[in-house]
């Protein structure tokens, strides 16, 4: 899809931004969805998903430490950290392979590009007079289209 086909640049490919694509696109909208880093947002990639991996081995830890309590002898437990993380990016990754949200923003035939890096408008005049959006990678997403930013703040 080249940028003279684009109505709609979706900037932000979390929760908010791909409703909002997905909605464009069952309306007959040509979009576009702009993802600065992989699809999911924050939500998918940096908040739940991840801590809902790391918390069990957290609770595991500190249960094993009280097992002693209940006359149950072991040793101190040992966190293997960069196995842990191995399984946080495991999940992560089962979890965006089976987005039903992604499975339809792709029946859709929308485009999506990820990892982006950071979007950024161009000054408050080109935003409205040109709509033009452009990305800090190679292989930007210019247009003639509106970008409707969507994407969360950075937390970090």
């Amino acid at each position: 899809m080249t940028s003279a086909q684009v109505d709609v640049i979706v900037i932000g490919a979390g929760p908010a931004g791909v409703l909002a694509a997905l909605r464009a696109g069952y309306l007959g909208v040509r979009t576009v969805l702009v993802a600065s880093a992989a699809f999911g947002g924050m939500a998918g990639n940096g908040g739940p998903v991840p801590a809902r991996t790391l918390a069990p081995a957290a609770r595991l830890m500190r249960e094993a430490r009280h097992l002693g309590q209940y006359g149950v002898a072991v040793s101190e437990p040992v966190l293997d950290y960069s196995w842990l993380l191995a399984r946080v990016h495991e999940v992560v990754n089962a979890v965006r392979a089976h987005s039903s949200l992604r499975q339809q923003i792709d029946a859709l035939g929308m485009t999506v590009h990820e990892p982006a890096g950071a979007a950024r408008q161009l000054g408050q005049e080109v935003f409205w007079q040109a709509h033009q959006v452009e990305s800090t990678e190679p292989g930007h997403v210019p247009g003639g289209a509106v970008p409707l930013a969507v994407n969360e703040e950075d937390r970090g």
